[in-house]
């Protein structure tokens, strides 16, 4: 993992994979195609909260953006690219729905 500006860069040479990380998402990149994504937001069924953009930060291997009570990451390993997210509090209430 390196800093750039507005962000981080990582590679994975076993996967030929170069990925960026920045407040607007990530992006995923391999030979001349490009991939990229970021959360919208999450919650039960359409009772969505939204976030907003924030700035990744980087502990060895893993970048993680920090917005209270989710943590969306990302570790960079020899087995691949890992993406997780670590809730510490329920997103309001189910009322049967799935969490998305």
């Amino acid at each position: 993992m390196r800093p750039v500006k507005g962000g981080f860069e990582a590679e994975n040479s076993r996967h030929a994979l170069g990925v960026g990380f920045t407040s607007q998402g990530v992006e995923v990149r391999t030979g001349t195609a490009r991939w990229g994504m970021a959360l919208q937001g999450y919650g039960y069924g359409d009772a969505l909260l939204t976030v907003t953009e924030i700035a990744p930060e980087a502990i060895a291997n893993r970048v993680e953006y920090r917005r209270g009570a989710l943590t969306e990451w990302y570790a960079n390993a020899p087995e691949g690219l890992e993406q997780g997210f670590t809730l510490t509090e329920a997103p309001g209430k189910s009322d049967g729905q799935l969490l998305t």
